[in-house]
């Protein structure tokens, strides 16, 4: 399913960065997991919310816990030493939180970045 909102979840110093894409009225909802510096694609996780998402802004808490409960079932574990990219930024936005950008702010800060 092709969405029509997208949201990026980045965080200062942390290696993955985590996009939601959703279309608003519908509980449908994808979550993919990339490596911050060079957006390589570690898996998209797809499910379906309690209720549907909506139109307006969405607070960066709510998108926190929209991806936590995406990823959750697909981490490997949540102990210190595992590697998976997966994994990890589960845990993170599980715990710590990042802060989410629309995705036309994103994309100007991933052209500027090269710069």
């Amino acid at each position: 399913m092709e969405h029509t909102h997208m949201a990026v979840g980045e965080a200062e110093g942390f290696t993955y960065r985590v996009d939601i894409h959703w279309t608003p009225g519908l509980s449908e909802v994808a979550v993919t997991v990339r490596t911050a510096a060079n957006l390589t694609e570690h898996g998209t996780y797809k499910g379906a919310l309690v209720s549907p998402m909506p139109a307006g802004t969405i607070r960066d808490s709510r998108l926190d816990c929209i991806a936590a409960q995406i990823l959750g079932p697909f981490k490997v574990s949540t102990v210190h030493w595992v590697v998976d990219p997966v994994s990890i930024a589960g845990e993170y936005v599980k715990n710590t939180g990042f802060q989410w950008v629309p995705e036309k702010m994103a994309k100007n800060r991933n052209e500027t970045k090269g710069k």
